[in-house]
């Protein structure tokens, strides 16, 4: 925070810059002031304002959300591509809006009220754990490893990807005088 006050001229001196000569604020240079502390000024003076003035909804503006919820559109595509053009509104006012006309879908915002949500450190000490455990816990994984012993036909095609063998591979049945080696060693 700058400690140099403002003085008369300087407040001065800003009113016309801002006011009269229309001078973009990044452009403005004042005394010894910072950009920050500028902005913060002609702020508190009234030659700028902080934000857009609210505009209620209008009952227009609500049916067409709703025509466009019927329509299949999700709050997030609304957001996305501007749907809603005229005022324009923000992310956070069309999300409360669709919350107010109840256009979300129930089931899917209880399921979200309860889902796990990680405390720090949590998610890194289940991942860690599945890590572990993943050789002995994990069936197609296993089934590679007896598959790289064994040199099963059914099951060479399971992969150290977790990926399952094909269907018509897994319906076949071997006999075992169709194959030399056995299934399990040891």
């Amino acid at each position: 925070m700058s400690s140099n006050h403002w003085t008369h001229q300087e407040k001065n001196q800003l009113q016309h810059l801002v006011v009269t000569v229309k001078q973009p604020i990044a452009d403005i240079r004042v005394g010894r002031h910072n950009q920050s502390s500028i902005r913060r000024q002609a702020t508190r003076l009234g030659y700028l304002t902080t934000r857009p003035a609210h505009i209620d909804w209008s009952r227009r503006q609500k049916q067409e959300l709703r025509i466009l919820n019927k329509a299949g559109y999700s709050c997030s595509q609304i957001i996305n591509y501007n749907l809603l053009l005229n005022p324009p509104r923000s992310a956070w006012a069309i999300r409360n809006q669709w919350r107010r006309c109840k256009l979300s879908d129930r089931k899917v915002s209880r399921r979200q009220s309860q889902k796990k949500s990680w405390q720090p450190g949590e998610k890194l000490l289940f991942d860690e754990y599945l890590y572990q455990h993943s050789r002995t816990q994990t069936v197609p994984l296993r089934a590679h490893q007896v598959a790289r012993r064994a040199n099963h036909p059914a099951l060479a095609s399971v992969s150290n990807h977790r990926y399952r063998a094909p269907k018509r591979a897994r319906l076949k049945t071997y006999s075992p005088a169709s194959h030399a080696t056995p299934l399990f060693t040891g």
